[in-house]
């Protein structure tokens, strides 16, 4: 492709927009030029710019009787956007709310315009304004095998691409540098979560399940990274902890690179409960050669043959923790499901049909 523009709300800093970073950086290098449209105050607009990828500044409120006027420009910016945008080049819409303005932006404009839906999440599969969209309005990408068969479900005879989330080559390789680094000390594991502090990651479910008698046997620590986001949900993690009794057993610590955190544990454990695509902490865990443990419903054929363990109860929480797999994966493997060429081959299928 000769230009990539990937546009993105990123009034928050979560896995969507650190993957549309990769992304940017990837094709990059490749040589294709890259621009990211979202607000130019944005920690995406921060991390693009520090790595000297283009950014262009633009708006995309949430949607309510309050932000009419912002709506309105931003509908207005959307528009002048497209109609300056040859037909070759290729338009990522990041999220279900940019796909929203770009698709009303469409209605006003005369041409077609090359754009990719990429989905993180199986929310909008269940939306009748999202699923309205999808038949109309570009090609549908999704992230994940369970959040592909969600749509899938939803929206029968349509076209849904898949492809598996990615780290770049450099970043894999980073991860797989910490392989060998831990002590491998005797005694019940420390696990480790990553997040962002919602309720939808899982948080209370799983320390209330590490605290039923049946799993505490099997481990000894829990690092909880969490990056800070809903302080009424954080509170209610505190009280659940004391009131359990472990607050010596579980460490709330401030946000920091993954690579550190997943450093000083020995398995990764992913609670969440809503509706997530494939969290890249899996994939940053499996390169670094820590053990994963998923919540059933985030379970894919992905991680077929891989030291990734799914649970869907308590005893199997506990089975899982007891029996955490000694060998790590191939880096070989790891990279051919999970690096950046399988992603851009899928984007590419689903550009062309967008076209």
């Amino acid at each position: 492709m000769r230009r990539l523009w990937i546009f993105d709300h990123a009034d928050i800093a979560g896995g969507g927009q650190r993957f549309a970073l990769r992304l940017a950086r990837h094709a990059a290098e490749q040589g294709t030029e890259v621009q990211v449209v979202c607000p130019a105050a944005s920690a995406l607009a921060g991390w693009c710019r520090e790595a000297g990828v283009g950014v262009v500044d633009a708006d995309f409120p949430r949607f309510g009787p309050a932000e009419l006027p912002r709506m309105a420009a931003a509908l207005a910016r959307g528009r002048r956007q497209l109609d300056g945008l040859p037909a070759d080049e290729l338009i990522v819409a990041n999220s279900a709310r940019v796909q929203a303005y770009l698709f009303a932006a469409s209605r006003l404009r005369r041409g077609r315009v090359r754009v990719v839906n990429v989905m993180h999440e199986q929310d909008s599969a269940r939306r009748p304004s999202a699923r309205f969209a999808y038949r109309r309005f570009g090609s549908l990408l999704v992230i994940g095998e369970a959040a592909a068969r969600a749509y899938r479900e939803r929206l029968p005879g349509l076209t849904v691409h898949e492809a598996n989330n990615f780290l770049s080559g450099e970043e894999l390789a980073s991860f797989e540098a910490l392989r060998g680094g831990r002590s491998g000390a005797g005694g019940p594991p420390t696990l480790g979560t990553l997040g962002r502090m919602i309720p939808e990651k899982g948080f209370v479910e799983l320390v209330e399940e590490l605290a039923d008698s049946a799993v505490r046997e099997h481990w000894g620590r829990l690092v909880l990274a969490a990056f800070p986001q809903d302080d009424h949900y954080e509170r209610g993690l505190l009280a659940r902890i004391e009131e359990l009794g472990l607050e010596q057993a579980v460490e709330l610590i401030a946000p920091r690179p993954a690579a550190e955190v997943l450093a000083g544990i020995d398995a990764l454990i992913v609670p969440s409960t809503g509706h997530e695509a494939q969290p890249t902490s899996i994939i940053e865990a499996l390169a670094a050669a820590v053990p994963v443990i998923v919540r059933a419903p985030l379970w894919s054929s992905a991680y077929a043959g891989l030291p990734v363990l799914r649970y869907a109860s308590r005893g199997e929480l506990a089975s899982a923790l007891e029996h955490l797999p000694p060998a790590p994966a191939e880096p070989a493997a790891i990279a051919a499901r999970f690096g950046p060429e399988q992603f851009m081959g899928a984007l590419e299928t689903a550009g062309a049909a967008a076209g």
